[in-house]
């Protein structure tokens, strides 16, 4: 793609773990994104942590290593 550390992240089927309680719209849309496909961008500090962009939205998920399960940590609107 050109644009260094920016690889896809797609899942036929996966859980989030909504430990902050996001509204509901916010955790569809991030699982909507992860279905379809979608620009992510690795934590270069933790493995498995990921800044996804989607919408106008940026999430900061962690993806278990186990049976396509995500935890999100942090979802907020971005104009980039």
């Amino acid at each position: 793609m050109g644009k260094e550390g920016i690889m896809t992240l797609r899942f036929q089927e996966v859980t989030i773990e909504n430990v902050n309680g996001y509204p509901e719209g916010i955790v569809g849309g991030l699982q909507s994104a992860l279905r379809g496909g979608v620009e992510v961008v690795p934590d270069p500090k933790r493995p498995n942590f990921y800044v996804v962009f989607s919408e106008g939205i940026r999430f900061y998920i962690d993806v278990l290593n186990s049976a396509n399960r995500v935890i999100l940590l942090g979802a907020w609107h971005s104009t980039n």
